[in-house]
């Protein structure tokens, strides 16, 4: 699986290596699989990298915001392919 991370969350992005994911930066041009952000609004840093279809997620990217996250609440996030438990 591969992520993108934002610049700036440099302690996600040494969690989801620990965790052994391939980690990458948005501004590499790769497609990924899911985006770690931290932004309040999310304009146009997710196209044209992600992928539309995704075999790991279905259609489209998993976006996870890291506010108010640990890194290792994200990494449980990503592994479990949900934000938490719905009922």
């Amino acid at each position: 699986m591969i992520i993108a991370v934002e610049q700036g969350l440099d302690s996600v992005k040494r969690a989801l290596l620990s965790a052994g994911h391939r980690v990458i930066d948005f501004e590499s041009g790769e497609s990924y699989h899911v985006a770690v952000y931290l932004r309040t609004s999310i304009p146009d840093i997710f196209v044209p990298q992600a992928r539309a279809s995704n075999a790991l997620f279905g259609s489209g990217v998993f976006l996870v915001n890291a506010h108010g996250r640990t890194p290792e609440e994200i990494c449980s996030i990503i592994s479990q392919k949900a934000y938490g438990k719905l009922f």
